[in-house]
């Protein structure tokens, strides 16, 4: 996603490149290209969130976290858990 982004990015780079000192061009295809990928953008940071956060991808957990990663993940919003003392 993130490259789709920055291909979107380049697109309305190179639409202006050729106009950019000379007579505007339209406005349409220049803000809908960077919004585009400015969502795409967003969207790929969600995703990115979510492998981290719900999946752990790439998350190394101590022993004391992985005891208590089902109470964690089964415990409501805003709730503090305690982690259990280790000895």
């Amino acid at each position: 996603m993130n490259v789709t982004a920055l291909g979107l990015f380049i697109a309305a780079a190179v639409i202006y490149v050729s106009n950019w000192n000379g007579p505007p061009v339209g406005v349409t295809l220049g803000l809908a290209l960077p919004a585009a990928g400015v969502a795409v953008t967003v969207a790929a940071g969600a995703f990115g969130w979510m492998l981290v956060q719900t999946y752990h991808v790439g998350v190394r957990l101590t022993v004391n976290q992985e005891q208590d990663e089902d109470s964690v993940q089964q415990a409501p919003a805003l709730t503090i858990v305690r982690h259990r003392q280790a000895g």
